[in-house]
C-alpha cells in the first residue's frame, strides 16, 4: 500500500496555456534574434580567442544546433522508452518531453544553414564536401592509373591499399609505399592539402584551420579516406540522409504527441494501445537513425577518424541533456503555479535516471577511448591527440617542448571530473535527488557540461591545439536553444499541460519512492 492517500488532478493540471504562453515565447524569440546578431558580430570582428572567423561561426552554429537537437532527441527517447515499458510513474509530466519531441520539424528548419553549407561544396564544415576531394583520393589510391602513359593501370589496381592507408596516416612519404614512384604521388598529396582549402600553421597556433589539413600526419591521407567511403560522403547523399532522419524523428514525435492529445479529448484507451504497439518498432527506428545521424553530423567532421561507439556516446549525452531539461522545466513551471501533480517522488526518479546516465556516459566514453588506445592505429589515435588526450611531450601539434597535450587537455580533464566524477559523487545520495534546490542545481550543471562535451567533440576539428570560445559560440547556442524552446512552447500552448486522461495516471499520482516493500515476511507472520 502507498504511504500517501490517492491524489486527484486539479483543474490547473488540466489547463491549457493559450495566450498566457505568448509573453514567454516572445521573449525567447527576441533572445534568439539578439543572440544570432551577437554571433554574427563576433564572427565579423578580428580574430581572437573570443571573436573572429566566418568559418568559426559555422562550427559554432553546428555545435549549438547539435546541442538543441540532443535535447529534442533525448526527449523523444524518453517518450519511446517509457511507452515500451508501459511506465505509469511519469504520466503526470510526460507531456513536457512529448511537446519537445513533437517540435522536431523546427530542428529540421534550423538544419537548413548546415545543409546549404554542405551542398555548396566549399568544405567549410566537412572536408569531404570540398569539390574535388573524391577525385584526389582516387589519384592517391591508384596513382599509376593516372600516369600519362597509362601503362601501369592494372598494376595500380592490385596495390595493397591498407598498407598505403597505414603509411599515409603515419605521415610516410608516398615514395616509400611503392604507390607513387613518380611525381604524381607527391603532387596529389600536395593537391589534397590544397583542396582542403587551408594553410598549415606550424609555429603559429593562432591560425584557424581544419586539423585534417594542419595535422602533418594526415595531409596526404584525408582524400584517400574520403574516397574509400565512396558515395556515403558526397554532399547530395548526405543531405538526403539528413532529410530522412528529420522526417523519421518528426513523424515519431508527432505520432506519440498526437495520440496523447487525442486521448485527452475522447478518453479512448485505444490511443494508449496503439502507442504501446508501435513503440518497439519506433525504438528500433530511433536507434538506427540516431546512430547514423551522430556519425553524419559530428563524426564526419573528420572522415579519417571513426568509432563504432560514437552513436551510443552521443545518445548518452542526448538523454542526459533531456533529463536535465525536464527537471528544469518542471521546477520552473511549478514556480509559475503549474505541474502541481508532480511531486518530490517524481523528481527523485528523474534524479535516479540522471545519476544512471552520468555513469553510463562515462562508461561509454571510457570504452571508446580504450578501444582506440589499445589498437593504437595512427588514423584513429590522433583524434584524441588533437583534443588534448595524450601524454606525449612535444607532439606533432607542437604545444611546447615542456608541455603535454594542448589547451584542449584542460577541457578533457574538465569533462572527466565535472561530467563524471563530481556529479556521480553528488547524485549518489538520495537526499540530493529529493532536495529540489540541489537537484535543480545539478540539472543546470549537467546541462552545461553536455554542451561542453559536444563543443569538445566538434571544435578541435577547426582549431587545435588552441582553445577558442567566445561570442560566436555563445550566440549560436543561445539562438538554437531559444528557437527550439519557443516553438515547443507554441505547441504546448494549445494542449493540456498534463495527459490527464491517460489510463495510467493513477499510478503517477500515487507514486511513492519512500515506501518500503519487504522481499520476505518476518518470522511468524504470513
Amino acid at each position: 500500500m502507498s504511504a500517501h492517500p490517492p491524489k486527484q488532478l486539479s483543474e490547473q493540471d488540466k489547463a491549457v496555456l493559450g495566450d498566457k504562453a505568448w509573453p514567454l515565447r516572445r521573449n525567447l524569440l527576441l533572445l534568439g534574434g539578439i543572440a544570432l546578431l551577437v554571433a554574427v558580430i563576433g564572427a565579423a570582428l578580428p580574430k581572437t580567442v573570443l571573436t573572429g572567423g566566418w568559418e568559426r561561426l559555422g562550427f559554432a552554429y553546428l555545435i549549438g544546433y547539435a546541442f538543441a537537437l540532443a535535447i529534442t532527441l533525448g526527449s523523444l527517447f524518453f517518450v519511446l522508452v517509457t511507452t515500451v515499458f508501459r511506465a505509469g510513474w511519469c504520466v503526470a509530466f510526460r507531456r513536457v518531453p512529448e511537446n519537445i519531441a513533437a517540435n522536431m520539424p523546427t530542428m529540421g528548419l534550423l538544419a537548413i544553414p548546415i545543409l546549404i553549407t554542405v551542398l555548396i561544396n566549399n568544405g567549410a564544415l566537412y572536408p569531404w564536401a570540398k569539390s574535388g576531394v573524391h577525385e584526389a583520393g582516387k589519384k592517391i589510391a591508384y596513382p599509376a592509373a593516372y600516369a600519362e602513359d597509362g601503362k601501369h593501370a592494372d598494376e595500380a589496381h592490385s596495390l595493397d591499399n591498407n598498407i598505403f592507408l597505414r603509411r599515409a596516416a603515419a605521415g610516410a612519404p608516398a615514395e616509400e609505399d611503392g604507390h607513387a614512384g613518380d611525381d604524381h604521388g607527391k603532387h596529389d598529396g600536395e593537391k589534397a592539402h590544397d583542396d582542403h582549402g587551408h594553410d598549415a600553421h606550424h609555429g603559429d597556433h593562432k591560425t584557424f584551420a581544419h586539423t585534417a589539413a594542419t595535422h602533418p600526419d594526415h595531409d596526404h591521407a584525408l582524400p584517400y579516406f574520403v574516397y574509400k567511403k565512396g558515395a556515403w560522403y558526397t554532399p547530395p547523399f548526405w543531405v538526403v540522409r539528413w532529410v530522412f532522419y528529420i522526417a523519421v524523428w518528426s513523424f515519431l514525435g508527432w505520432f506519440y504527441w498526437k495520440r496523447s492529445v487525442m486521448q485527452d479529448a475522447d478518453g479512448d484507451v485505444q490511443h494508449t494501445h496503439k502507442r504501446e504497439w508501435w513503440a518497439p518498432l519506433s525504438l528500433v527506428a530511433f536507434a538506427v537513425t540516431l546512430t547514423l545521424g551522430a556519425f553524419d553530423l559530428l563524426m564526419s567532421l573528420d572522415p579519417v577518424w571513426y568509432s563504432t561507439m560514437f552513436g551510443v556516446y552521443f545518445f548518452a549525452g542526448c538523454f542526459t541533456a533531456a533529463l536535465c531539461t525536464m527537471i528544469i522545466t518542471l521546477m520552473l513551471g511549478q514556480k509559475a503555479g503549474y505541474f502541481s501533480a508532480v511531486t518530490t517522488d517524481h523528481f527523485h526518479d528523474l534524479g535516479k535516471l540522471l545519476f544512471a546516465f552520468v555513469f553510463f556516459w562515462g562508461y561509454v566514453g571510457f570504452s571508446q577511448f580504450m578501444l582506440i588506445w589499445y589498437a593504437s592505429l595512427p588514423e584513429t589515435t590522433y583524434w584524441w591527440e588533437i583534443r588534448g588526450v595524450t601524454s606525449v611531450s612535444g607532439t606533432s601539434l607542437e604545444p611546447g617542448p615542456e608541455t603535454f597535450g594542448s589547451t584542449w587537455t584542460v577541457v578533457a580533464w574538465t569533462l572527466l571530473f565535472a561530467h563524471l566524477l563530481f556529479p556521480f559523487a553528488i547524485l549518489l545520495s538520495k537526499h540530493v535527488k529529493r532536495n529540489r534546490v540541489a537537484l535543480f542545481s545539478m540539472a543546470c550543471w549537467m546541462l552545461t557540461l553536455c554542451y561542453i562535451d559536444i563543443f569538445w567533440v566538434a571544435m578541435p576539428a577547426l582549431v587545435s591545439p588552441d582553445f577558442v570560445f567566445g561570442l560566436p559560440e555563445i550566440g549560436c547556442v543561445v539562438f538554437c536553444v531559444s528557437i527550439m524552446l519557443a516553438e515547443a512552447l507554441r505547441r504546448a500552448s494549445g494542449v493540456s499541460l498534463t495527459a490527464h486522461r491517460d489510463p495510467r495516471m493513477h499510478e503517477s499520482l500515487q507514486l511513492d519512492t519512500t515506501a518500503w516493500a519487504p522481499i520476505y515476511s518476518p518470522p511468524g507472520k504470513h
